[in-house]
């Protein structure tokens, strides 16, 4: 059932209906949130729509087993984008940038042989 919804999000993607792939892999996502797969979509999708704050959410919410390089660095890179709202020394600000550093540091150490990602993971530290 989960892959249905999946594979109807993908279909509602290449058509650009957005509306209609969030809610299929939100239904996925309902029926089975520990599906590596149907997080690496939802997240996807959410940051190319640039909601940052969704991913939050879900990462919140939610523990992952996460092996998808791209998923660790799209979280990663979400907690960097939405802890810039808040203020300086902030506690929410203070535990994003503990998140943030959190998923670039296991997007490093899965990826160790991957020079592309160790470069973008440094970006963030230089």
């Amino acid at each position: 059932m989960t892959k249905a919804h999946v594979r109807l999000g993908e279909i509602f993607e290449i058509k650009k209906d957005f509306q209609k792939a969030v809610l299929c892999y939100k239904n996925a996502f309902d029926l089975d949130s520990s599906d590596p797969q149907i997080l690496s979509a939802y997240v996807s999708l959410f940051y190319r729509l640039e909601k940052y704050e969704e991913i939050v959410a879900i990462d919140d919410q939610h523990e992952f087993e996460l092996n998808n390089i791209d998923t660790i660095m799209q979280i990663g890179e979400s907690y960097m984008i939405v802890k810039s709202t808040f203020k300086e020394n902030s506690t929410v600000k203070k535990s994003y940038t503990k998140k943030m550093n959190e998923y670039f540091m296991m997007a490093a150490y899965k990826s160790k042989d991957n020079l592309e990602i160790l470069l973008k993971v440094s970006r963030f530290y230089l």
